[in-house]
């Protein structure tokens, strides 16, 4: 945990950071969309994932926002 924390102080970092986590929780078969200003899992994340998430949580969101832009165009 404490070395994602260093990780993140770079922006970069945490965009790769969270583009590895959504590929491991699309191996999982969870899906996440956004529903307004949320990221939500369906079904939900393994408790150990959880931790994770507030370390990129922005980037995260980013990442399903354009997602979800790019799947409705």
């Amino acid at each position: 945990m404490i070395k994602a924390k260093v990780l993140t102080n770079n922006k970069s970092t945490r965009t790769e950071l969270a583009k590895q986590f959504l590929q491991r929780v699309e191996a999982l078969d969870i899906k996440a969309s956004i529903k307004g200003n949320w990221v939500v899992f369906q079904p939900a994340l393994p408790v150990e994932m959880l931790f994770e998430v507030p370390l990129i949580s922005n980037e995260i969101f980013e990442l399903v926002s354009a997602s979800e832009i790019n799947a409705n165009e």
